[in-house]
């Protein structure tokens, strides 16, 4: 969301369509695919994303799913700790990416993964 929101203040100073703007932008996009498509080569690193347990019906993380108890990694996501508080970043900078790149709302992984989210 940091990143978001630097990007709404580039577009606020040097416009949507400026080189700045669009650079962030772009940071944005793929930050957004290391977590809906994590096997494209600059996410080396990035969180394992997530996954829908059929159990519980929810959205949570890969990364600690297998731990007992779940709370040693992501902030105790896969134990669905503070769901609303942390998909809120996401969906907040999904908001901002669409703004500043309107054609990326048609990307429909993107979008799918967003309205999991939500």
């Amino acid at each position: 969301q940091k990143v978001a929101y630097t990007c709404l203040m580039l577009e606020k100073f040097y416009g949507r369509e400026h080189s700045h703007t669009q650079s962030c932008a772009n940071l944005l996009i793929r930050g957004f695919q290391c977590l809906y498509a994590p096997t494209v080569p600059e996410c080396n690193g990035a969180p394992m994303g997530l996954y829908y347990d059929v159990a519980w019906h929810g959205v949570a993380s890969r990364e600690g799913f297998t731990d007992v108890g779940c709370r040693n990694a992501d902030f105790g996501n896969a134990c669905y700790n503070d769901h609303h508080y942390h998909f809120s970043y996401y969906v907040v900078s999904a908001a901002v990416l669409v703004k500043l790149k309107p054609e990326f709302g048609l990307n429909t992984d993107f979008v799918s993964f967003v309205d999991t989210l939500i």
